[in-house]
């Protein structure tokens, strides 16, 4: 049977989790795609020509790179207009390297002599160079943070990607003050500092990083709200993955994040926790989402349509 919303009041951070948390205690996932702001339109559509279903969640995605005046006012536009039409939302700062702006990416370039060690500990001690440039990148994303939170929105953010991963200087780092100090130290800024308690913070991973040693990037249950693997080519975790990621994390919501293939209706029944999935925009085609978002395993708009703005 499907999932159905009868009080369409999701006003706060605490209901969200709350829907979030009864999905994923059920044996469905909220069907969702991901892109660009410039590109949502085209994946809702595209998946509505293909399956005559919409998407619950969409995954937003700006890149860090993006010029901060102009990308992010089409971005916070893009994400207040589809909260109110009632899609969940989840938002991905796309990291390219730190810091992010192209105003202080120069303190990188400009000290060919970093080692990869040295540049991670100046990002994350509270007197280092990268660390205080970091912070002025946080800082100019604030105002549009802010304008989603006066519009009602509630967010599910990953400011740091596939922090498993080691294939960038800033992720894959173990331990206590690895990358999982990157993690909290982000969200202490944005909550501490600039009391942005409304945002629901996400564990991003990467399916093809190390899987294996999870506890090594965890952050900590009180910095966590929810997980999101990047499974890409993936359609599933093996099972002993899944049972480990499961270890970590306890109850808390967990999804499969951009994915260029579609769960299958098999995985969805097997590995029950899975809270959402979301497709390429460009992938939605040829991913096999078709049997499965027209399964009862499947919550898609307008079943998910949780919010009353007017």
């Amino acid at each position: 049977m499907k999932y159905f919303i009868v009080e369409n009041l999701i006003t706060t951070k605490g209901k969200l989790l709350t829907f979030l948390n009864n999905i994923s205690k059920s044996n469905q996932s909220i069907s969702g795609v991901f892109g660009l702001p410039t590109a949502i339109n085209d994946g809702i559509n595209t998946m509505y020509q293909y399956t005559t279903k919409y998407p619950g969640i969409l995954t937003i995605i700006i890149p860090s790179y993006s010029h901060i005046t102009s990308e992010w006012v089409t971005f916070t536009n893009t994400v207040i207009s589809k909260w109110k039409e009632g899609y969940l939302i989840h938002i991905i700062w796309w990291v390219q390297n730190f810091p992010l702006t192209t105003s202080n990416k120069n303190l990188v370039k400009n000290t060919p002599g970093y080692s990869e060690n040295q540049k991670f500990n100046s990002l994350i001690q509270e007197d280092g160079e990268i660390n205080s440039a970091y912070k002025k990148d946080l800082d100019l994303i604030v105002p549009y943070l802010k304008q989603m939170e006066t519009a009602g929105v509630i967010p599910i953010c990953s400011f740091i990607q596939a922090v498993n991963y080691k294939g960038f200087w800033w992720t894959g780092r173990t331990g206590i003050n690895g990358s999982a100090k990157l993690f909290r130290m982000t969200h202490n800024y944005l909550t501490q500092h600039h009391n942005l308690h409304f945002l629901v913070w996400s564990w991003h991973l990467f399916s093809n990083g190390d899987m294996t040693h999870l506890e090594e990037y965890w952050p900590g249950d009180y910095f966590v709200d929810v997980i999101a693997v990047e499974m890409q080519s993936n359609r599933e975790l093996p099972s002993s993955q899944y049972t480990k990621l499961l270890e970590i994390v306890g109850d808390k919501p967990i999804a499969m994040d951009l994915c260029y293939l579609s769960p299958s209706v098999h995985t969805i029944n097997e590995q029950q926790r899975w809270t959402w999935f979301t497709i390429h925009t460009t992938k939605i085609s040829t991913s096999g989402l078709n049997y499965t978002v027209n399964n009862d395993v499947t919550i898609n708009k307008p079943n998910v349509t949780l919010f009353s703005l007017s």
